[in-house]
């Protein structure tokens, strides 16, 4: 959902904690607001804390993000994030391999994780 991928963008992750620390918090959203400014677009999997905040922080900047979800696209979660979603659908892509209303689970994460590293030219945790 959102814009659509482009192979000429240059993809770079920023994955992390759900329980970041507050130097955690500032970096992640230092190193995504920074990457954003020089054209980067940020990935990360929509959740709790480090994540969150990367998206965000690509959005505060006037960038673009992609978020890679760990569940159907009618499972967005945390709840929490359901209004960053819907930012990111406007400014950015939401994309998943699972059926629309597959819950995620323990075993979706790491398949979630591969698309994200994949995708991407770097990865910073």
């Amino acid at each position: 959902m959102g814009e659509a991928l482009n192979s000429e963008d240059r993809y770079f992750a920023i994955v992390g904690t759900r329980h970041a620390s507050p130097y955690g918090k500032a970096m992640a959203d230092e190193f995504a607001t920074y990457l954003s400014a020089r054209g980067f677009v940020i990935v990360s999997g929509l959740a709790y804390g480090i994540d969150a905040i990367a998206h965000r922080a690509a959005l505060d900047a006037g960038g673009r993000t992609i978020a890679v979800l760990g569940s159907g696209i009618n499972h967005v979660g945390p709840p929490c994030n359901l209004p960053l979603a819907k930012e990111i659908i406007k400014h950015g892509t939401i994309i998943t391999e699972f059926e629309d209303n597959m819950a995620a689970n323990k075993a979706t994460f790491p398949q979630r994780n591969r698309i994200i590293a994949g995708m991407s030219c770097a990865t910073l945790v």
